[in-house]
């Protein structure tokens, strides 16, 4: 089983789509495009009552800094594969998720003290 698992993922992929398909993928691609853009930069802002918390109030109550530092990592990771790749938006995206991830960490460490 597994070799058969083996033998169709390294099937070579068809890049030919339908007619029709690649029709309506042109179509909807640039708006899935501008969607995930304005998710991804409004995604952040759910962080704003937590960093509010940390460096306005310095409270740190209920906040992790393992969190904080795995959501460091994982961007990091993600903003790697961006440049990588060269994509913009991973790496712009990815780039903001970093200063917040490296903020809350600092304003953690700072005010659990």
């Amino acid at each position: 089983m597994l070799s058969h698992a083996l033998q169709l993922w390294k099937r070579p992929k068809e890049t030919a789509l339908p007619p029709g398909v690649a029709r309506a993928e042109a179509a909807i691609k640039p708006h899935v495009n501008r969607a995930v853009v304005g998710v991804g930069l409004a995604y952040p802002m759910a962080t704003a009552p937590q960093f509010y918390n940390v460096w306005v109030l310095g409270r740190t109550g209920g906040l992790s800094e393992i969190t904080s530092i795995a959501g460091l990592v994982m961007a990091t990771t993600w903003l790697v594969y961006g440049i990588l790749h060269r994509n913009l938006t991973i790496v712009g995206l990815n780039g903001l998720w970093m200063v917040l991830h490296a903020a809350m960490v600092i304003g953690i460490a700072l005010h659990a003290a």
